[in-house]
């Protein structure tokens, strides 16, 4: 698509409603699918039961009927009137045996159940990291404190390391046997014990046997694999490998300026300078960032001297000197990485007032959009997560501090998405102003704060989305796609002559 597309296309409230309305239809079809399926798995096994009582008892019949006792029996309808009469002088005496046994079998069995209860609570606890008695999480914290104080630390760490280890590979041989034992079972049966035991089961620890379903010609997404949580400290892990990754390179806030530029984007105007913070210009109407940070950490918006917001730690900061006090720590406490700052234009949601633009941040994934988070920095920082359907969604993160947000058009999706395309890597965070009338960009940032706080739900989802996206661009790569517009960057980056409006 075309960069300088200047026509955005809202989503209505009506069509949010009904695409809200139809996910909302598909999510409870899946829970009676799953639940159906549940069902069916405890018949299968109810009659499975059945099947091997039934065999049990012809077993024990053809035993008996092989009987030197079975065989004289036969001879006794020659005095049946015999039997006769001893059936009814023994059958009273035969019924209270029968209804003591029976009473009797029903509380032995009441017993067996108590047991078997008890039995399963002490597995479970033989395979849990929380022990019966109180050994919680507060505990260990309180024990590594202390630890550290007195000099013990690493004993107690490599303690609790081996006993999570050894309580793991219990929970892990667990999982791997229930897998195993639906191994010969029903294609639709399997599918359900196998994608329950994959949600829990660590990737590098699923058995072979597993992806060998994919080669029986049994279609099995394996969805559970996917964990964006691996997948950033696999990414993470090649970066140390490559000094130039496109995550590295578009980290730096002025290289991704002068690469917007190029491709026509609206962004800030920034002061063509580096600053320390002690040599930062006393400007109003402007941001002052570090030229490489994330998570908003030192971030500061100047209104006027004497109010500047602090946007990482949520406050108002009244004048020039309790900034830089602020910025000193954030250099000693290693919140930004290096005395760099840069100066930029603040960007309002609407010109002479104090309330900054909105943020947009698009999760990409080489082209495609998988979920958006919206901001609010004014009067109260509040978030507001949304599907890229336009609904809105839960993610684990910021659950309380979240607001109904205002939301984004097609066009902002769009672009966010089309320029996502344009990067060699997998996943890219790609960060926007939204003001009344434009979409402004901010920043590219590769490795998003806290991306260890989503729910297991939205950490699988992003997870395929990456390996979806590792797929393609590995593809595209064999196929001989170019990247024209990202090797322009790759040849200008150190250009001084790039001129920053």
């Amino acid at each position: 698509m075309s960069f300088m597309n200047t026509n955005p296309k809202e989503t209505s409230y009506y069509e949010m409603s009904q695409i809200e309305s139809l996910s909302g239809e598909i999510d409870k079809e899946e829970e009676r699918e799953r639940k159906l399926l549940q069902i069916l798995l405890k018949k299968d096994a109810e009659k499975k039961n059945l099947l091997r009582d039934n065999k049990r008892l012809e077993k024990e019949c053809k035993k008996i009927r092989s009987t030197k006792i079975w065989q004289t029996s036969k001879h006794l309808n020659k005095i049946s009137w015999l039997v006769s009469f001893l059936r009814d002088s023994i059958n009273p005496v035969k019924k209270g045996i029968n209804d003591e046994l029976h009473q009797e079998n029903n509380y032995l069995k009441g017993q067996v159940e108590v047991l078997k209860q008890e039995a399963n609570r002490k597995k479970l606890l033989e395979i849990s990291d929380v022990d019966d008695e109180g050994y919680n999480r507060e505990s260990i914290f309180m024990l590594l404190k202390e630890a550290k104080d007195d000099g013990n630390f690493i004993e107690l760490l490599d303690s609790i390391i081996d006993d999570k280890q050894l309580n793991q590979k219990k929970y892990i041989e667990s999982l791997k046997y229930a897998a195993k034992l639906f191994k010969n079972e029903r294609v639709e049966l399997k599918n359900l014990v196998y994608s329950r035991v994959l949600s829990a089961l660590p990737t590098e620890e699923i058995p072979e046997f597993i992806f060998r379903t994919q080669d029986n010609d049994v279609f099995f997404p394996f969805k559970e694999v996917g964990s964006f949580k691996t997948s950033m400290a696999l990414q993470t892990r090649r970066i140390q490998f490559i000094q130039d990754s496109p995550q590295s390179i578009l980290d730096d806030k002025r290289i991704a300026y002068s690469w917007v530029d190029f491709l026509g984007l609206r962004r800030p105007s920034v002061q063509d300078k580096t600053f320390t913070y002690l040599t930062i210009p006393r400007d109003t109407g402007v941001v002052i960032k570090p030229v490489k940070g994330s998570g908003s950490r030192g971030v500061y918006l100047v209104f006027e001297k004497d109010y500047i917001q602090d946007v990482r730690r949520g406050r108002i900061l009244h004048g020039w000197e309790a900034l830089t006090v602020s910025m000193l720590n954030d250099i000693e406490t290693s919140w930004v990485e290096n005395d760099e700052w840069m100066i930029e234009e603040l960007i309002l949601e609407q010109t002479q007032t104090f309330t900054p633009a909105k943020d947009l941040k698009f999760y990409c994934f080489y082209g495609k959009v998988a979920l958006i988070l919206e901001i609010q920095r004014f009067p109260t920082l509040n978030y507001c997560w949304w599907k890229p359907d336009g609904t809105r969604i839960s993610t684990g993160k910021y659950e309380n501090d979240l607001f109904k947000g205002s939301g984004f058009s097609e066009y902002d999706k769009e672009i966010a998405a089309s320029l996502s395309s344009e990067i060699p890597a997998p996943f890219m965070r790609i960060d926007f102003l939204k003001t009344n009338n434009e979409l402004v960009f901010g920043e590219f940032t590769p490795k998003p704060g806290n991306y260890d706080e989503f729910n297991s739900e939205i950490d699988t989802l992003l997870g395929n989305y990456y390996l979806d996206a590792e797929s393609r661009l590995s593809a595209d790569l064999i196929n001989g796609k170019q990247f024209i517009q990202y090797q322009y960057l790759q040849k200008n980056r150190y250009n001084e002559k790039i001129s920053f409006r």
